[in-house]
């Protein structure tokens, strides 16, 4: 049986289900995904379209600048390809399916690491308030945000656990991050710049401390 083409109205939701229910589309912003969701609609992966910036702008009632970042950070991001049609001509858009992502629910990806980043998680709780009472289940819950930090981090399981550590211990962070590891993804962007701040602490303590050992060896 042949597979389904794009413009029926039935293979356009289910492109558009995989979009929106995928946990493994980092990065992208909401203007992004309006736009995405438009160029499936307009059928755009089996046909270049030509609206121009003011018409996308119009139709999705985003600001046309929006829409022009938008469109560079897709393009370059390889969701979607643009070719130009010259001066003050509008540019073609066409959607580059392969870069969707396939529709796997997040409990289906759930790694050894997820599971022991929330393990670790919920001990560190436990020494920070051993009377807390946690529901049956409660470690369970928490592994499919722990892998959704795995999988912003870019599959690296080290970082998104040394993330929640930086972030369970930094005085503006930690009441998020200790309600549970759903609220530290709903600040990743926060736990991120924590945490590279962080490292670049580290670094320059160890540059300190390697000239105070050189200083006092010549000395």
């Amino acid at each position: 049986m042949n597979p389904e083409p794009l413009q029926s109205d039935r293979a356009s939701c289910d492109v558009l289900r995989r979009l929106y229910f995928s946990e493994s589309k980092s990065g992208l912003l909401p203007v992004d995904l309006n736009l995405l969701t438009y160029l499936v609609l307009r059928k755009a992966a089996d046909h270049a379209i030509d609206d121009s910036e003011g018409t996308l702008s119009r139709r999705l009632c985003i600001e046309r600048k929006a829409i022009q970042r938008s469109i560079a950070r897709l393009a370059l991001t390889g969701w979607i390809t643009v070719n130009g049609r010259g001066i003050g001509r509008s540019k073609s858009i066409s959607l580059n399916l392969e870069r969707f992502p396939a529709a796997q629910p997040i409990r289906e990806r759930v790694t050894a690491n997820a599971k022991q980043i929330a393990a670790e998680y919920y001990a560190a709780l436990v020494r920070v308030d051993r009377k807390h009472k946690f529901p049956k289940g409660w470690i369970q819950r928490q592994q499919p945000s722990a892998q959704r930090l795995i999988d912003r981090c870019g599959g690296d399981a080290k970082k998104a656990r040394d993330m929640v550590a930086v972030g369970f211990n930094d005085p503006k962070l930690q009441k998020r991050v200790r309600t549970s590891l759903y609220h530290a993804t709903l600040i990743f962007p926060q736990l991120e710049r924590a945490y590279e701040k962080r490292i670049a602490e580290r670094s320059e303590q160890r540059k300190n401390d390697e000239s105070t050992t050189q200083c006092s060896e010549a000395a």
